[in-house]
C-alpha cells in the first residue's frame, strides 16, 4: 500500500514551492529556481532564438531541445525505449514552469499590509 506515501509526497513538495513535472518516466520535482539558473548559463539564449524555435528552423530547434534537457534533466523520446519526452513536451516544459511560477506568485501571501 504505497499510494497514501505518495499523495503526502507530492502535498509536501508543493508546500515547499517544487515545480512538478514528467520526464517521461516519472512525476519529478524541481527546484524552479536552479532550473532557470541552468537555462540561463547554456550556450543558448531561448529568448532570442525563440521565433526560430516556433518555425521549427536548425540548428536552433536542436540547440533548445538540448539545452531544456540539461536544464530539466530529462531525455529526448526513444523508441528502443519508449522511455523519455517527444520534442514538443521537451519544449513546452520551460512554460510550464513559467506558468507554475506565475500561479504561485498570484496565490503567494504578501503578508499584512
Amino acid at each position: 500500500m504505497i499510494w497514501p506515501f505518495s499523495c503526502l509526497r507530492a502535498r509536501r513538495n508543493v508546500s515547499r514551492g517544487l515545480f512538478p513535472y514528467h520526464d517521461g518516466v516519472r512525476q519529478r520535482w524541481g527546484d524552479p529556481f536552479t532550473i532557470y539558473r541552468r537555462l540561463k548559463s547554456g550556450d543558448v539564449d531561448l529568448g532570442q532564438i525563440g521565433d526560430a524555435v516556433d518555425r521549427q528552423e536548425e540548428p536552433e530547434t536542436t540547440q533548445a531541445i538540448k539545452l531544456v534537457c540539461n536544464a530539466f534533466d530529462v531525455t529526448p523520446w526513444d523508441d528502443g525505449t519508449e522511455t523519455g519526452l517527444t520534442d514538443m513536451e521537451i519544449l513546452d516544459l520551460p512554460k510550464s514552469m513559467g506558468d507554475y511560477l506565475g500561479g504561485v506568485k498570484k496565490n503567494s501571501n504578501t503578508g499584512s499590509t
